[in-house]
C-alpha cells in the first residue's frame, strides 16, 4: 500500500523534567506553559513510567515499530528525529547519507531498550 508507520515516543529524564517545570515557575516567558497537571507529573513518575512501558510493549509491532527519542536536549532530539524519518521513509529523492541519526538519541524499541529507559 506504500504506507509506512513510524511511531516516536519522546522520552525525558526525571531530572530534566523537574528542571523544565521549575523554569516555568521562574521564567515569565514560560509561565503560559504551566498546567495543574505539572504538580502531579513528578509525583506520579513511577506510575507514568509503568504505563509507558506497558504501552510500548503492547503496541510495538514489526509493521509499526516504536522509536524512543531522548529529549533532554531539545535541539538534538528534533534534529535526530528528522534525520531518522528521512532515513526511514522510502523516498528515492533523498540523500540517505546525510541522514544519520545518533543511536543514543533515537533507537528502536525492544524489551532491552524499554528496560534501559528506566535507568
Amino acid at each position: 500500500d506504500g504506507i509506512q508507520i513510524l511511531k516516536y515516543y519522546l522520552d525525558i529524564s526525571k531530572p530534566e523534567q523537574a528542571r523544565r517545570l521549575a523554569d516555568r515557575d521562574e521564567d515569565p516567558l514560560k509561565q503560559w506553559k504551566k498546567s495543574p497537571i505539572d504538580a502531579v507529573a513528578l509525583e506520579k513518575w513511577r506510575d507514568y513510567t509503568a504505563a509507558r512501558d506497558d504501552m510500548l510493549g503492547r503496541t510495538n509491532f514489526m509493521h509499526a515499530p516504536w522509536f524512543t527519542v531522548r529529549t533532554d536536549d531539545k535541539r538534538e532530539a528534533r534534529l535526530n528525529t528528522f534525520q531518522h524519518i528521512i532515513k526511514s521513509i522510502d523516498c528515492p529523492e533523498t540523500n540517505k547519507s546525510l541522514a544519520v541519526p545518533d543511536e543514543n538519541i533515537v533507537s528502536q524499541v525492544t524489551r532491552k531498550t524499554i528496560a534501559a529507559l528506566n535507568r
